[in-house]
């Protein structure tokens, strides 16, 4: 009879873990369609920026540089602020600039003007400007991402740089942040 006892107490105990651990779930993932995002320590030189796209260089696979629009294949995750981290791996400490990088989730982006405005929505690729995104068309074979924000020429511009395209006509280019699921 204690043995039955026993066994019915030990099952009942079991089943009321599982059904806990399972209510436990359902509220996180509920709350979030995006999984808590895992950042790694890199070094970088110091024109690496947060914001950036990056890719590993290539004969030292933990130093990022800026991805480039001839290596997109090769894109590695964005530069993130400590402060946006939810988990962070650190490899052994170095003496060079370190930086998180994030392969998924929604972070704040550098983004140019070179394709056009960017609207909530619009799919983003890498610009001619290493490691900063740019608005997608549909030559794109790669894409680093989808806006969760607006950007134009006029709202929310940090700087501009002056560009020469394929016909050598000069035009000028702005550069700014916005949120961007990765």
């Amino acid at each position: 009879m204690r043995n039955k006892y026993l066994r019915l107490l030990y099952t009942f105990c079991s089943l009321a873990i599982l059904i806990g651990l399972a209510g436990l779930a359902v509220p996180a993932a509920a709350s979030s369609n995006t999984p808590a995002a895992v950042t790694q320590s890199y070094s970088a030189p110091p024109s690496v920026l947060a914001g950036m796209i990056v890719e590993p260089k290539s004969k030292n696979t933990s130093t990022v540089i800026p991805l480039t629009s001839k290596d997109l294949g090769n894109m590695l995750g964005v530069v993130v602020p400590l402060n946006d981290a939810a988990i962070v791996l650190t490899p052994q400490s170095g003496s060079t600039q370190q930086v998180l990088v994030a392969t998924s989730g929604s972070y704040d982006l550098l983004v140019s003007s070179q394709n056009g405005a960017i609207k909530t929505g619009d799919l983003l690729s890498i610009s001619s400007l290493d490691g900063i995104s740019m608005k997608a068309d549909a030559t794109e074979a790669e894409i680093v991402g989808r806006a969760l924000g607006n950007f134009g020429s006029k709202s929310g511009v940090i700087g501009s740089v002056a560009q020469k395209n394929s016909a050598g006509k000069t035009s000028n280019v702005s550069i700014g942040h916005i949120p961007v699921d990765v």
